[in-house]
């Protein structure tokens, strides 16, 4: 899958989930950091993953996301995405 499509619907997932803007959310964002991500919006968050992607998370692989970050290299990698340079290592610089 291209790069670009994948961040672009990672992103449109995690939006409709959480309702706000997820290009906004910086790489260690999560549940801790984010008042609108809590444990069943998590539960959603996978299982939207899931049903764009054509994925299965394990138990052990859901209990392992723990950010913004991993979630995207979980599906990269489920999906065979490689990144030539992070999307959100990306982002951070061009908002610093």
């Amino acid at each position: 899958m291209n790069a670009d499509l994948l961040t672009e619907r990672f992103h449109h997932v995690l939006s409709s989930v959480l309702g706000i803007e997820a290009k906004a959310l910086p790489a260690n964002a999560s549940p801790d950091t984010v008042e609108a991500w809590d444990s069943l919006k998590n539960m959603y968050i996978i299982q939207a993953l899931e049903e764009e992607f054509g994925v299965v998370f394990s138990d052990i692989e859901i209990f392992e996301l723990a950010d913004v970050s991993a979630l995207l290299d979980a599906v990269a990698k489920k999906t065979g995405t490689v990144f030539l340079e992070h999307p959100l290592a990306m982002s951070a610089a061009a908002a610093a």
